[in-house]
């Protein structure tokens, strides 16, 4: 059985008809596993609009794993994407164990750029045929499979191969081969996964990049410049509870991109009442409160 998220069902998307006449419309599909298209052996269908909770991530993750999960990139969506395939492929890794890039109306010219064909764009790109050779080669090195189509009408018979073969899988889960007719066959064995010539982890965003805990206004750079300052000049480590401590103090006015007007603010955000003084040996003026005693 075919699926696609729902975004895929529009105009722009390219997405051939005959593709979305054959498949079934599967809302939240990319939100979930970062892919555009599914195919599956199993005939029992997923539910129209996924949810994050066990009825519908159970069966998902079933027919991820013995179906084919797919990225699909047509012309200048791959030239524009490059930068962000290892986040994708990241993301698809978490439910299948070879997630396909399915690129179509890409291919090099005869002087080493790209033209894209079924498009009367005529945009250039900063991309030549080998950088995108080269994200396709890491996309592969990293656990992934590539496919490269002439164009959106080969979609099709492409996924109809592929589900034959999730099928055949299933039945024959393991490839027997003979190398000596002499000897018995060997007996079946587990699949081998896919070697990985490079292993992939999800970072996780800390307080550095996603701002979080601080009032408008303070920006990335000066929170990056905050945590060099805590782990070069103070030797700790930089933590939020250090970097709070920091930004509320005077000492911030060193620190590269903060002034008075961001140390004020920073204090106001945190309630910080400097006009008691100094308190708990830190000169951010900071304190705690017990049953209305000042410690």
């Amino acid at each position: 059985m075919f699926y696609h998220d729902h975004t895929e069902a529009t105009p722009t998307s390219l997405l051939p008809q005959s593709y979305i006449s054959a498949s079934r419309q599967l809302t939240h599909l990319e939100h979930l596993t970062g892919a555009d298209l599914l195919i599956s052996p199993y005939p029992e269908p997923l539910p129209s609009i996924l949810q994050d909770i066990p009825p519908h991530i159970i069966p998902l993750r079933r027919h991820c794993q013995h179906g084919v999960l797919v990225q699909r990139k047509t012309g200048h969506d791959l030239l524009s994407s490059i930068d962000h395939l290892d986040a994708i492929l990241c993301r698809m890794l978490e439910w299948s164990p070879s997630p396909w890039l399915l690129v179509t109306n890409v291919k090099p010219t005869r002087t080493g750029g790209i033209s894209i064909t079924g498009t009367k764009s005529r945009r250039r790109s900063r991309w030549n045929w080998a950088s995108v050779s080269a994200a396709l080669d890491a996309w592969q090195d990293r656990g992934g499979c590539v496919k490269l189509l002439p164009g959106v009408d080969d979609i099709v018979p492409w996924c109809e191969s592929r589900q034959r073969a999730c099928t055949k899988w299933l039945d024959e889960p393991t490839k027997e081969i003979h190398n000596d007719r002499r000897k018995k066959p060997p007996r079946a064995s587990k699949r081998i996964p896919k070697a990985r010539r490079q292993e992939m982890e999800a970072k996780r965003d800390n307080w550095v990049y996603t701002c979080a805990a601080w009032p408008k206004g303070v920006s990335v750079n000066m929170l990056r410049s905050l945590a060099v300052y805590i782990e070069q000049i103070q030797s700790a480590p930089p933590t939020l509870a250090n970097a709070i401590a920091l930004a509320c103090s005077d000492e911030v006015l060193k620190v590269k991109g903060w002034g008075k007007t961001t140390l004020t603010k920073v204090r106001d955000w945190y309630g910080v009442n400097t006009s008691l003084g100094e308190t708990l040996g830190s000169p951010s003026g900071c304190f705690i409160i017990y049953d209305n005693e000042r410690k």
